[in-house]
């Protein structure tokens, strides 16, 4: 079973805190009927480019918590649901 989960983006040079649209996209994500998922996650990066910090928050009944404080480093990996069988 494939689950949403949220979405991460970065703000190179700038703050990890969201900004005003990344606040507007996490409520439309949470009110869609299509992404189902009621309390979708937004994860952060921001620095340059040797310091990196993320954050991450979910949305919580039309408010947003931050899920925990911010991470120094992190290591993003992709995740494939079909393996390429060819």
């Amino acid at each position: 079973m494939l689950v949403y989960l949220g979405e991460w983006h970065t703000h190179p040079n700038e703050s990890a805190h969201m900004s005003t649209t990344d606040r507007a996209t996490l409520t439309r994500i949470a009110k869609s009927e299509k992404a189902n998922a009621s309390h979708p996650v937004m994860l952060i990066g921001a620095g340059t480019r040797n310091h990196w910090e993320w954050m991450a928050n979910v949305y919580l009944s039309g408010g947003f918590l931050n899920l925990f404080p911010r991470i120094q480093s992190a290591v993003i990996r992709p995740f494939y649901a079909c393996p390429d069988t060819a």
